[in-house]
């Protein structure tokens, strides 16, 4: 489960405030918003709300930033956690194209759905891709991944000729 600390950093820092309305992919007792998308109701076949947060299965999350890039068309704004897969085939069109991508500087402790309490030792690099208009595309941004609060400044690379 996504420590509550990272979603309340990500809601201040690039929402203005506002809490999830919706959480795509998620469990009742893991939801990060009001409103959630559970296994039956397939948040990759429903309507997205504007606010939504996302941290879909890593088996295919390709599948699911696809479908937040088709929202952020739509004018659905999004949080998706996901694993930062930058050699796979849809990182570049679906994430560093399409949003602000956010990579963590080491690595988040996922609570524990039993204790919940941290659980360290989570071994592959994570990241946070923002879609909808309010978010540039190809700048990226580093966040702490013990408080999930940023530690930079907006860096969007120079574009070569």
């Amino acid at each position: 489960e996504t420590p509550w600390a990272h979603v309340e950093a990500v809601v201040r820092d690039s929402f203005g405030g506002v809490p999830f309305a919706i959480d795509v992919a998620a469990s009742e007792s893991n939801r990060k918003a009001p409103r959630h998308y559970g296994i039956a109701d397939n948040g990759l076949s429903s309507a997205w709300l504007d606010g939504a947060w996302c941290n879909p299965p890593y088996e295919n999350q390709g599948e699911w930033l696809a479908r937040a890039v088709y929202w952020a068309r739509q004018g659905v704004h999004s949080a998706c956690l996901v694993l930062a897969s930058t050699s796979a085939k849809y990182w570049r069109p679906c994430c560093f194209e399409a949003g602000t991508v956010d990579y963590y500087e080491g690595r988040i402790a996922f609570t524990d759905p039993t204790t919940g309490k941290p659980r360290p030792g989570f071994d592959r690099a994570s990241a946070l891709v923002l879609l909808g208009p309010r978010f540039t595309p190809r700048q990226t941004r580093y966040r702490d991944a013990v408080s999930g609060e940023l530690v930079s400044e907006i860096h969007q690379p120079a574009l070569f000729t």
